[in-house]
Protein backbone atom coordinates (compact mmCIF):
# COMPACT_ATOMS: atom_id res chain seq x y z
CA UNK A 1 0.00 0.00 0.00
CA UNK A 2 3.02 2.29 0.12
CA UNK A 3 2.44 3.55 -3.40
CA UNK A 4 -1.21 4.41 -2.77
CA UNK A 5 -2.34 7.91 -1.86
CA UNK A 6 -3.73 8.21 1.65
CA UNK A 7 -5.87 11.27 0.99
CA UNK A 8 -8.08 10.93 4.05
CA UNK A 9 -6.30 13.62 6.04
CA UNK A 10 -8.93 14.93 8.46
CA UNK A 11 -11.87 13.75 10.53
CA UNK A 12 -15.09 13.68 8.51
CA UNK A 13 -18.36 14.01 10.38
CA UNK A 14 -21.30 11.81 9.44
CA UNK A 15 -23.62 14.77 8.93
CA UNK A 16 -21.13 16.12 6.36
CA UNK A 17 -21.33 12.87 4.42
CA UNK A 18 -25.11 13.11 4.50
CA UNK A 19 -25.05 16.68 3.22
CA UNK A 20 -22.65 15.79 0.39
CA UNK A 21 -24.82 12.85 -0.65
CA UNK A 22 -27.98 14.95 -0.57
CA UNK A 23 -26.38 17.58 -2.82
CA UNK A 24 -25.53 14.84 -5.30
CA UNK A 25 -28.98 13.26 -5.10
CA UNK A 26 -30.43 16.65 -6.05
CA UNK A 27 -28.11 16.84 -9.08
CA UNK A 28 -28.91 13.26 -10.13
CA UNK A 29 -32.65 14.02 -9.96
CA UNK A 30 -32.37 17.28 -11.93
CA UNK A 31 -33.45 17.38 -15.60
CA UNK A 32 -30.40 16.99 -17.81
CA UNK A 33 -31.08 20.38 -19.45
CA UNK A 34 -30.39 22.09 -16.14
CA UNK A 35 -26.86 20.76 -15.96
CA UNK A 36 -25.64 21.35 -19.51
CA UNK A 37 -23.93 18.31 -21.01
CA UNK A 38 -24.85 15.94 -18.19
CA UNK A 39 -25.26 15.71 -14.45
CA UNK A 40 -21.57 15.19 -13.69
CA UNK A 41 -19.68 17.68 -15.88
CA UNK A 42 -16.88 19.71 -14.30
CA UNK A 43 -19.12 22.74 -13.90
CA UNK A 44 -21.52 20.83 -11.69
CA UNK A 45 -18.89 19.01 -9.64
CA UNK A 46 -17.14 22.35 -9.10
CA UNK A 47 -20.41 23.90 -7.98
CA UNK A 48 -20.97 21.07 -5.50
CA UNK A 49 -17.48 21.53 -4.08
CA UNK A 50 -18.14 25.25 -3.63
CA UNK A 51 -21.45 24.51 -1.91
CA UNK A 52 -19.61 22.10 0.38
CA UNK A 53 -17.03 24.79 1.20
CA UNK A 54 -19.83 27.19 2.12
CA UNK A 55 -21.58 24.55 4.22
CA UNK A 56 -18.35 23.62 6.01
CA UNK A 57 -17.54 27.28 6.58
CA UNK A 58 -20.71 27.47 8.67
CA UNK A 59 -20.04 24.12 10.36
CA UNK A 60 -16.48 25.11 11.30
CA UNK A 61 -17.29 28.77 11.99
CA UNK A 62 -14.78 29.87 9.35
CA UNK A 63 -16.00 32.55 6.89
CA UNK A 64 -15.90 31.45 3.26
CA UNK A 65 -13.52 34.24 2.33
CA UNK A 66 -11.03 33.32 5.03
CA UNK A 67 -8.38 30.74 4.01
CA UNK A 68 -8.82 27.45 5.88
CA UNK A 69 -6.78 24.38 5.02
CA UNK A 70 -8.95 22.19 7.24
CA UNK A 71 -12.19 23.33 5.56
CA UNK A 72 -10.78 22.93 2.07
CA UNK A 73 -9.37 19.46 2.84
CA UNK A 74 -12.77 18.34 4.15
CA UNK A 75 -14.52 19.72 1.06
CA UNK A 76 -12.06 17.88 -1.20
CA UNK A 77 -12.53 14.59 0.65
CA UNK A 78 -16.33 14.86 0.54
CA UNK A 79 -16.28 15.79 -3.14
CA UNK A 80 -14.11 12.81 -3.99
CA UNK A 81 -16.44 10.48 -2.09
CA UNK A 82 -19.71 11.61 -3.63
CA UNK A 83 -19.34 13.95 -6.62
CA UNK A 84 -15.90 14.09 -8.27
CA UNK A 85 -15.40 10.33 -7.95
CA UNK A 86 -12.75 8.25 -9.76
CA UNK A 87 -13.95 6.97 -13.13
CA UNK A 88 -13.93 3.31 -12.03
CA UNK A 89 -16.58 3.93 -9.35
CA UNK A 90 -18.91 6.28 -11.25
CA UNK A 91 -21.56 3.57 -11.77
CA UNK A 92 -21.18 2.45 -8.16
CA UNK A 93 -21.84 6.05 -7.07
CA UNK A 94 -24.79 6.43 -9.44
CA UNK A 95 -26.52 3.36 -8.00
CA UNK A 96 -25.72 4.57 -4.48
CA UNK A 97 -27.63 7.78 -5.20
CA UNK A 98 -30.60 5.76 -6.42
CA UNK A 99 -30.48 3.59 -3.29
CA UNK A 100 -30.07 6.63 -1.03
CA UNK A 101 -33.62 7.77 -1.72
CA UNK A 102 -35.11 4.30 -1.27
CA UNK A 103 -33.48 2.63 1.72
CA UNK A 104 -33.95 3.51 5.38
CA UNK A 105 -31.95 6.30 6.97
CA UNK A 106 -29.86 3.92 9.14
CA UNK A 107 -28.99 1.82 6.07
CA UNK A 108 -27.44 4.87 4.43
CA UNK A 109 -24.41 4.19 6.59
CA UNK A 110 -23.64 1.25 4.26
CA UNK A 111 -23.66 3.59 1.25
CA UNK A 112 -21.31 6.08 2.87
CA UNK A 113 -19.07 3.23 4.04
CA UNK A 114 -18.94 1.65 0.60
CA UNK A 115 -18.17 4.91 -1.17
CA UNK A 116 -15.46 5.87 1.33
CA UNK A 117 -13.61 2.55 1.15
CA UNK A 118 -13.93 2.47 -2.65
CA UNK A 119 -12.36 5.89 -3.04
CA UNK A 120 -9.92 5.73 -0.12
CA UNK A 121 -8.33 2.25 0.17
CA UNK A 122 -6.36 3.51 3.18
CA UNK A 123 -9.64 3.77 5.11
CA UNK A 124 -10.44 0.22 4.03
CA UNK A 125 -7.10 -0.97 5.42
CA UNK A 126 -7.78 0.74 8.76
CA UNK A 127 -11.27 -0.78 8.84
CA UNK A 128 -9.84 -4.27 8.26
CA UNK A 129 -7.35 -3.83 11.09
CA UNK A 130 -10.06 -2.55 13.43
CA UNK A 131 -12.38 -5.39 12.44
CA UNK A 132 -9.72 -8.02 13.12
CA UNK A 133 -8.91 -6.51 16.52
CA UNK A 134 -12.59 -6.47 17.50
CA UNK A 135 -12.91 -10.14 16.56
CA UNK A 136 -10.02 -10.98 18.87
CA UNK A 137 -10.89 -8.68 21.75
CA UNK A 138 -13.63 -6.29 22.83
CA UNK A 139 -11.42 -3.20 22.90
CA UNK A 140 -8.32 -1.83 21.22
CA UNK A 141 -6.07 1.22 21.35
CA UNK A 142 -5.06 3.71 18.71
CA UNK A 143 -1.44 2.59 19.02
CA UNK A 144 -2.42 -1.00 18.18
CA UNK A 145 -4.10 0.13 14.96
CA UNK A 146 -1.31 2.52 14.07
CA UNK A 147 1.36 -0.15 14.53
CA UNK A 148 -0.44 -2.61 12.28
CA UNK A 149 -1.10 0.01 9.60
CA UNK A 150 2.54 1.11 9.66
CA UNK A 151 3.52 -2.53 9.11
CA UNK A 152 1.42 -2.42 5.94
CA UNK A 153 1.95 1.13 4.69
CA UNK A 154 5.32 1.99 6.18
CA UNK A 155 6.37 4.33 8.95
CA UNK A 156 5.61 7.65 7.34
CA UNK A 157 4.40 10.91 8.92
CA UNK A 158 1.33 10.90 6.68
CA UNK A 159 0.37 7.44 7.91
CA UNK A 160 1.05 8.35 11.54
CA UNK A 161 -1.25 11.37 11.38
CA UNK A 162 -3.93 9.85 9.13
CA UNK A 163 -4.78 6.83 11.32
CA UNK A 164 -6.31 8.87 14.19
CA UNK A 165 -8.28 10.95 11.65
CA UNK A 166 -9.89 7.75 10.35
CA UNK A 167 -10.56 6.35 13.85
CA UNK A 168 -12.15 9.61 14.99
CA UNK A 169 -14.31 9.59 11.86
CA UNK A 170 -15.44 6.05 12.73
CA UNK A 171 -16.40 7.30 16.18
CA UNK A 172 -18.43 10.15 14.67
CA UNK A 173 -20.13 7.66 12.35
CA UNK A 174 -21.02 5.64 15.49
CA UNK A 175 -19.35 2.46 14.31
CA UNK A 176 -16.89 2.77 17.20
CA UNK A 177 -17.37 3.95 20.77
CA UNK A 178 -14.86 6.51 22.02
CA UNK A 179 -13.19 6.42 25.42
CA UNK A 180 -14.76 8.70 27.99
CA UNK A 181 -12.01 8.36 30.58
CA UNK A 182 -9.11 9.49 28.43
CA UNK A 183 -7.52 6.03 28.32
CA UNK A 184 -7.48 5.89 24.53
CA UNK A 185 -9.33 2.56 24.47
CA UNK A 186 -11.98 2.08 21.77
CA UNK A 187 -14.75 -0.50 21.46
CA UNK A 188 -17.22 -1.59 18.84
CA UNK A 189 -20.90 -0.68 18.65
CA UNK A 190 -23.92 -2.78 17.71
CA UNK A 191 -23.61 -3.71 14.02
CA UNK A 192 -26.25 -2.49 11.60
CA UNK A 193 -28.30 -5.32 10.04
CA UNK A 194 -28.23 -5.19 6.23
CA UNK A 195 -30.82 -7.32 4.46
CA UNK A 196 -31.78 -5.38 1.32
CA UNK A 197 -30.53 -7.61 -1.50
CA UNK A 198 -29.69 -4.77 -3.88
CA UNK A 199 -27.73 -3.00 -1.13
CA UNK A 200 -25.89 -6.22 -0.26
CA UNK A 201 -24.79 -6.74 -3.87
CA UNK A 202 -23.76 -3.07 -4.06
CA UNK A 203 -21.68 -3.45 -0.88
CA UNK A 204 -19.91 -6.49 -2.36
CA UNK A 205 -18.97 -4.41 -5.41
CA UNK A 206 -17.67 -1.63 -3.15
CA UNK A 207 -15.47 -4.15 -1.35
CA UNK A 208 -13.96 -5.31 -4.65
CA UNK A 209 -13.08 -1.72 -5.52
CA UNK A 210 -11.63 -1.18 -2.05
CA UNK A 211 -9.41 -4.23 -2.53
CA UNK A 212 -8.48 -3.17 -6.07
CA UNK A 213 -9.20 -6.75 -7.06
CA UNK A 214 -11.08 -7.96 -10.14
CA UNK A 215 -12.28 -11.09 -8.29
CA UNK A 216 -12.28 -12.57 -4.78
CA UNK A 217 -13.89 -15.53 -3.00
CA UNK A 218 -17.43 -14.47 -2.16
CA UNK A 219 -17.21 -15.69 1.44
CA UNK A 220 -14.04 -13.71 2.08
CA UNK A 221 -15.77 -10.56 0.87
CA UNK A 222 -18.97 -11.04 2.87
CA UNK A 223 -17.08 -12.08 6.01
CA UNK A 224 -14.40 -9.41 5.66
CA UNK A 225 -13.42 -7.69 8.93
CA UNK A 226 -13.59 -4.49 6.89
CA UNK A 227 -17.39 -4.77 7.10
CA UNK A 228 -17.36 -4.88 10.91
CA UNK A 229 -20.06 -2.16 11.26
CA UNK A 230 -22.64 -4.40 9.55
CA UNK A 231 -24.51 -7.57 10.39
CA UNK A 232 -24.92 -9.72 7.30
CA UNK A 233 -26.77 -12.96 7.96
CA UNK A 234 -24.91 -16.11 6.86
CA UNK A 235 -26.18 -17.34 3.51
CA UNK A 236 -27.95 -14.07 2.69
CA UNK A 237 -25.54 -13.16 -0.13
CA UNK A 238 -26.21 -15.83 -2.73
CA UNK A 239 -25.47 -16.19 -6.45
CA UNK A 240 -28.98 -14.85 -7.07
CA UNK A 241 -28.33 -11.74 -4.97
CA UNK A 242 -24.99 -11.04 -6.67
CA UNK A 243 -26.58 -11.30 -10.11
CA UNK A 244 -28.89 -8.42 -9.19
CA UNK A 245 -25.83 -6.25 -9.80
CA UNK A 246 -25.08 -6.27 -13.52
CA UNK A 247 -21.56 -5.00 -12.87
CA UNK A 248 -20.70 -8.21 -11.02
CA UNK A 249 -20.10 -11.74 -12.20
CA UNK A 250 -20.16 -15.01 -10.27
CA UNK A 251 -18.16 -18.12 -11.14
CA UNK A 252 -16.74 -21.20 -9.48
CA UNK A 253 -13.10 -21.85 -8.80
CA UNK A 254 -12.28 -25.45 -8.15
CA UNK A 255 -15.02 -27.75 -6.91
CA UNK A 256 -16.91 -25.57 -4.45
CA UNK A 257 -15.41 -22.09 -4.07
CA UNK A 258 -17.69 -19.34 -5.38
CA UNK A 259 -15.89 -16.30 -6.74
CA UNK A 260 -17.32 -12.83 -7.31
CA UNK A 261 -15.73 -10.40 -9.71
CA UNK A 262 -16.10 -7.11 -11.54
CA UNK A 263 -17.24 -7.34 -15.13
Amino acid sequence: MQSKMIGFSRRIRYEWLEHAAELCVAVADAPETEVNAGPWDTHVTGRIRQELREYLAHQMCVPVGVPSESRDKAATILSRIWSFVPSNVVMLRDEALELYARISEPERLALHWGMVISVYPFVSEVAEVVGRLLRLQKTFTLSQVRQRIEDIAGQRPTVYHAVPKVIRSFVDWRVLASPLDGTGVYSGTDPLPVSDETLLAWLVEAMLHAKSSPALPLLSVVNSPGLFPFLIEPGSVTDYVIRKNLRLTVFRQGISEIMVGLR
